[in-house]
C-alpha cells in the first residue's frame, strides 16, 4: 500500500486510532503547525511529509501533551503510540 501525500483529518484520526474531533482540535488550537495544514476550498488536508517531520521531532509531545489536562493525556498518549507506529510503517 502506498502512503498518500496528504490526508483528511478524519483519515489521519483513523490511522492514529483517535477521534476525528481530536485532530480537528489540534488544528483549531494550533497544535499542528500551519505548514502541515493544506486547504483546498472548504476541505482541510494534512501533509503527511510535514506531519511526519513534526511528529518525529517530538512536536506533539511538546505542544500538546505538556499543555493539556490529565483527562486528555490518555487519548493523547494513545495517539502518540499510533503516530510512532504510523511513522514506522513509512520507513
Amino acid at each position: 500500500m502506498t502512503t498518500p501525500l496528504r490526508m483528511r483529518p478524519s483519515q489521519l484520526a483513523r490511522r492514529l486510532d483517535v477521534s476525528p474531533d481530536v485532530v480537528y482540535a489540534w488544528i483549531r488550537r494550533g497544535v499542528l503547525p500551519a505548514d502541515c495544514i493544506e486547504r483546498d476550498g472548504r476541505h482541510i488536508f494534512i501533509s503527511i511529509a510535514k506531519f511526519t517531520k513534526f511528529a518525529e521531532s517530538g512536536g506533539l509531545e511538546g505542544s500538546y501533551l505538556l499543555r493539556r489536562q490529565v483527562p486528555v493525556l490518555d487519548e493523547a498518549s494513545r495517539a502518540l503510540e499510533q503516530i510512532t507506529a504510523f511513522l514506522n510503517e513509512l520507513r
